[in-house]
């Protein structure tokens, strides 16, 4: 019977023209990133090299002489950054050889570059204008990125529209809201035959919770496999524009509050899971409000209202401890470390998200359930009652 009615569930999906429209939408949304992504000519290596040997170039031009006179630490800061011109300049050279042979070197400059960076910190950042002062969580990034390079003996790939390159940057512009609310009208009328149409479902002598769990897998499945369609496209779509890349290459998360650097497609696999649970959430969430509301409007309304208000409030930087396990839905901004930086909250990872996401997935799903059971046993004394007038 579970069986028949999960084909009863799919048949639904199958002849659901809006979810056709939505997933046509995902399916264009990889190829249509990369062409504007590819058209608004992004920035490569060589040019970020370039802008960072400008600016301290400026740094040492413009220097003050007399405060280097004045105070040692002026000059011990201006020495650091002649030290770190040359070794920008150096990578720089090293790139426009291109030749492997000279990744190595690349690399220990970087690793050298950052370290000096840090000692500049130490030493108070003296006279140095604040918009080219590289953050110390920028270079804890960096340093994580060069160390992985160096370890695993990887090349440095300059070319930033590779589909490893270019997929990660996808996921961050479908993440947070825009990802919600795509899942959020995908399960609009989730549990609306069950509400409107009782007659169509009456012949599974199923209960409740096997009815809620089979139509929250078959639709999460079936979403699923709908964004691996959408992402083999995307990848096949970008590689014959450019090249595959290297899905091997280091991406940084946060963690356990460090940048750890990973391998990109642990990274797509990370972001799988916290797309997982973020849809579970929206659809067990959806299913209460389709029981609460029996309309798929209002079921939209309130559930983006759940989200968007906390969003507004961070929008606006007013961030009490109650609104954060509710952005757990901006994957992205979770992995890579943003939102703790943001929110100065160093607990906000993968394990916060998904903690918080399964709490309350598990508090919807309880008060759901109970809700039904009431209505159950509501309608049994109401047959009990109709039964002893009868006789």
């Amino acid at each position: 019977m579970i069986f028949k009615y999960a084909l009863f569930e799919l048949k639904l999906l199958l002849r659901n023209k809006k979810n056709w429209l939505l997933g046509s939408v995902l399916i264009l949304f990889f190829p249509i990133f990369f062409t504007y992504h590819s058209e608004s000519s992004p920035e490569t290596i060589r040019d970020i090299k370039i802008q960072e040997g400008k600016e301290l170039q400026n740094i040492v031009d413009s220097y003050p002489a007399f405060l280097r006179e004045q105070h040692p630490k002026a000059e011990e800061i201006y020495q650091l950054i002649i030290q770190q011109t040359s070794l920008v300049n150096y990578q720089r050279y090293y790139l426009w050889l291109g030749e492997d042979e000279y990744w190595d070197e690349y690399i220990e400059n970087g690793l050298k570059l950052n370290e000096l960076r840090l000692k500049v910190h130490e030493l108070g950042n003296l006279s140095i204008p604040e918009h080219v002062i590289v953050p110390k969580e920028e270079i804890a990034k960096e340093m994580a990125f060069y160390s992985y390079l160096k370890e695993h003996q990887l090349p440095i790939v300059s070319d930033p529209l590779t589909a490893s390159t270019v997929i990660p940057k996808a996921f961050d512009i479908l993440s947070g809201m825009m990802f919600y609310i795509f899942i959020l009208l995908w399960g609009a009328d989730i549990y609306l035959t069950e509400v409107k149409h009782r007659s169509l479902t009456i012949g599974f002598p199923l209960s409740y919770l096997t009815k809620v769990n089979i139509k929250v897998a078959t639709n999460t499945v079936y979403f699923l496999i709908v964004l691996l369609i959408s992402i083999g496209i995307g990848t096949l779509y970008i590689s014959s524009k450019s090249s595959v890349g290297y899905f091997n290459y280091p991406t940084l998360i946060y963690l356990a509050g460090e940048m750890v650097a990973i391998p990109t497609f642990q990274y797509l696999l990370l972001a799988g899971i916290l797309m997982t649970a973020i849809t579970l959430f929206t659809f067990y969430l959806s299913i209460f409000l389709n029981i609460l509301l029996k309309t798929s409007y209002g079921s939209v309304i309130v559930g983006l209202s759940v989200v968007a208000i906390p969003y507004l409030l961070y929008s606006t930087g007013i961030t009490p401890l109650f609104i954060q396990p509710f952005l757990s839905i901006d994957f992205s901004n979770i992995l890579n470390g943003n939102l703790a930086i943001t929110l100065n909250n160093p607990m906000i990872d993968i394990w916060f998200a998904l903690i918080w996401l399964f709490f309350f997935t598990l508090i919807i799903f309880m008060i759901s359930y109970l809700k039904n059971k009431r209505k159950f046993h509501s309608y049994k004394a109401t047959a009990l009652i109709n039964q002893e007038q009868v006789n």
